[in-house]
């Protein structure tokens, strides 16, 4: 399921509100960090950054998932290697688990390709750690629609100034803050208008996502209205 079709699903509406009371964030605000990043679609794969393998609700990446990868000796498949989350130790707010032991994952960890194969709810679930993760448990308030945002698209960039531009990370998560890495990210996030430039700043991005007109929150909070 996807779209309206799964905001309409009761049990994607329960780890809804689970996940937005556990974390103090505005439920309306989850559902639209999921439709800016995958359009609420949980197989959404994004190929214009294939090294990060950018996949589902919050397009986790590589770097979220702690996980790094290698080509296959036939080059046609990769293999992953370790990561942040063991599938078998997920658990909802209320401590029972989302992931099943049935679950036949590639290893131990979750990786990209793993994570094509939860459903929209499972998501919700894994976003939640994604974010305790990040550092989301330090607000003292509930985080507003850019800073949930910046804490998917660059953590980095949260408590920086709106001046700060953003770079690229290396595979060992090291922040690189260089023209080159300023261009890369640019020009692969070319909705922040810096592609020209050279360079996006962290106020281009809270901009950006603070007007956008979602489709499925109206501007007063109302799920599944339009804006």
């Amino acid at each position: 399921m996807r779209g309206q079709k799964l905001l309409n699903d009761s049990s994607f509406n329960i780890a809804l509100d689970e996940v937005a009371s556990d974390l103090n964030v505005s439920k309306a605000d989850l559902v639209r960090i999921y439709e800016f990043e995958s359009s609420l679609d949980p197989k959404a794969f994004n190929p214009k950054t294939k090294r990060q393998f950018p996949t589902g609700l919050i397009q986790f990446t590589t770097r979220g998932l702690g996980c790094k990868y290698r080509l296959s000796n036939d080059r046609k498949s990769y293999r992953f290697q370790g990561g942040d989350y063991e599938w078998k130790l997920l658990k909802k707010p209320n401590g029972d688990r989302y992931i099943q032991k049935g679950f036949k994952g590639r290893g131990t960890t979750l990786n990209p390709l793993d994570i094509k194969k939860l459903d929209g709810t499972q998501q919700v679930y894994l976003s939640r750690d994604y974010f305790i993760k990040n550092g989301i448990r330090a607000f003292k308030r509930q985080p507003t629609i850019a800073e949930l945002y910046l804490l998917v698209l660059f953590p980095k960039a949260l408590n920086e100034a709106d001046d700060y531009r953003i770079g690229t990370e290396n595979s060992s998560g090291q922040v690189i803050n260089t023209p080159d890495a300023h261009g890369i990210f640019a020009k692969q996030n070319p909705v922040f208008g810096g592609a020209q430039r050279g360079y996006v700043t962290r106020g281009d991005v809270v901009a950006y996502i603070t007007n956008y007109p979602f489709q499925f929150v109206n501007r007063d909070g109302q799920i599944g209205c339009r804006t």
